[in-house]
Formats: structure tokens, C-alpha cells, sequence
């Protein structure tokens, strides 16, 4: 027999706390009917709102560290350069984080992760306050500049944590053969690949009308484990962030920022996600499940 390796479906060993993961977590939902009939079972991915502790609390102190010295006079003499470079490195420090989760997951993107990260009107308006910070030292309007300062990291901050703070993972099928019937996916599919092979084979776009948040993508995606071929359905965000569909109000009170966050962050309304995803976008031969992932399913806990 098979050595059972349920952490390949359940998260490896202190991912959710000391000890073994758990069967089942408070947050998540049985997937809808249709995937249970099916075979299709939730693989959880690391956790990454834990990393993003570090590189906040550096960034938090270098934003301080740069402005207290142009608040406070007399202050031992720096040179100005010195103080906006502090200041504005706050902001990138903390990206960091974000970037730290995206090297760290499954088909992670920290070219996607950077660009959801700076390509926003916050980052032109952090130029603009530290350029008028450095122009306006120890006058009235470097005050303001601070305050708007700490406004835009506060945003930024609550952003990534809120979207870090969604669960991470991605449903399998272990599969028979190649041919999954790729070429039955509808119009709204963009197919990339004719038969299975480890690699993105298509993709659906969610958009917001449908989500209430930010455009989604769900990619069929080949996966390979313990000599098995899967079929993998990952709900991707722009950021490249993989989210389980199937959980209840990621974004509400379990949420760092349950009031801000859903706002700021681009996650997806609550449950929005499985109301666009009833049922399975494929119906592929499946393959029996291998006895060392053999996962005891939890009772339905969507009540």
C-alpha cells in the first residue's frame, strides 16, 4: 500500500497552526454538487498573509524615520536626500511582501503581482507627496504631504493584506487520459492547448459584473503528482493570485480589514466566485484518486 501523504491535498505540516493541517477549515465550503459528483477536491496552497509581517513593520518604521526628522526641530542635522529616500522606500518595502507571496506559489506571477501593485494612481500621488515633501521641509505644507503619506501606505497596506488574506488553492481531477474534451468549451474559452499536457490549456474570463470585484480568470491547467495526471482549475486573480473559489466571506469579518479591504483590494464579493462557478467546466474521464492523497471529506459546513 501506498504511503498516504494526505498534506499534498490538506497543506503541509504547520501551514494552519502547530501540528497537521486539518481536514477541514472553518471557511471552507463543500464545492457545489456538480464538482463533488464529479470527484473534483480542493488542494490548499501555502498561506502568505504571515510573510507580509516583516517587510510591513520595516516599512512602517522607515516612513517614520523619514518623517519625524521633518516634524521636529531642532532635529540632528541629515541631509534632505537622505530623509526622502527613507520615506520613499517605505512604499516598495512593503510591496515586497506581496512580491515575497508570488515567488512563493504554486504558478506564482511577481511580474503580475508588481504590476497590480504599482500601476495605480497611489503610486503617482506617493511621488508627488515626496517631491513636495523634500521642497517644502519644515514648512506648513510638509505636513500635509505626511499625512497624505501615511493615507496612501495605510491604503496600500490594507490592499495586500486583504488580498493575501483570501485562502490560497486550486481543485483536482485526476484524469484517465490526455483527451479531456477541451474542444467542448465554449465561446467565452480561449483554448491553448488541443489535448492535457502540464501546462495553462485554457482560460475564461470572470468580469466584474460578475464577480464584484476585480476581473477574474479561471485556467484549466495540467498538473502532475505522485504519477498522476490532474486536471486543475485555478481562479486566478490579476494580481496571479490563485483563490479558492469555494469559501465563505474571505473578505468579511475573518478579514484583517473587514470594512476597508473588500473596497481597496479588488478581492471578489463574497460567495461570488461559486455562484459563477456551479458546476465544473469539464467533464473529463476520471481517473480513481490515489490511495496515499485519500482525504476523508468533511461533512457540508456552507450552513
Amino acid at each position: 500500500m501506498a504511503e498516504a501523504k494526505p498534506e499534498i491535498l490538506l497543506g503541509e505540516e504547520g501551514w494552519f497552526g502547530p501540528g497537521p493541517a486539518p481536514i477541514h477549515l472553518e471557511y471552507e465550503r463543500s464545492a457545489p454538487d456538480a464538482w463533488s459528483d464529479a470527484g473534483w477536491q480542493r488542494q490548499r496552497l501555502q498561506p502568505a498573509l504571515s510573510g507580509l509581517l516583516f517587510p510591513a513593520a520595516w516599512s512602517l518604521m522607515l516612513l517614520f524615520a523619514g518623517s519625524l526628522p521633518m516634524i521636529i526641530k531642532p532635529w540632528p542635522a541629515a541631509p534632505p536626500a537622505y530623509l526622502m529616500a527613507i520615506w520613499m522606500s517605505s512604499l516598495p518595502l512593503l510591496w515586497a511582501g506581496g512580491l515575497r507571496a508570488a515567488n512563493s506559489q504554486v504558478e506564482g506571477s511577481p511580474g503580475k503581482m508588481l504590476a497590480w501593485l504599482v500601476l495605480r494612481i497611489d503610486t503617482v500621488l506617493w511621488i508627488l507627496i515626496v517631491l513636495v515633501g523634500e521642497a517644502s521641509a519644515g514648512d506648513g505644507p510638509v505636513v500635509v504631504a505626511l499625512v497624505l503619506a501615511v493615507m496612501v501606505w495605510t491604503i496600500q497596506m490594507v490592499r495586500i493584506a486583504t488580498l493575501l488574506a483570501w485562502p490560497a488553492g486550486r481543485w483536482l481531477l485526476p484524469i484517465a487520459h490526455v483527451d479531456i474534451g477541451l474542444e467542448k468549451l465554449g465561446s467565452d474559452w480561449h483554448v491553448e492547448s488541443r489535448r492535457w499536457a502540464r501546462r495553462p490549456l485554457a482560460r475564461r474570463r470572470l468580469h466584474v459584473d460578475v464577480t464584484g470585484g476585480a476581473p477574474i480568470d479561471v485556467v484549466l491547467f495540467g498538473v502532475q503528482n505522485e504519477g498522476v495526471d490532474f486536471l486543475a482549475v485555478h481562479t486566478v486573480h490579476p494580481s496571479g493570485r490563485i483563490l479558492d473559489p469555494f469559501v465563505s466571506t474571505p473578505a468579511g469579518p475573518a478579514c484583517p480589514f473587514p470594512s476597508l479591504g473588500p473596497v481597496v483590494s479588488d478581492v471578489p464579493a463574497d460567495l461570488a466566485l461559486e455562484g459563477a462557478m456551479i458546476e465544473p467546466p469539464l467533464a473529463p474521464v476520471a481517473a480513481p484518486w490515489p490511495d496515499s492523497m485519500d482525504v476523508i471529506p468533511p461533512s457540508d459546513e456552507s450552513e
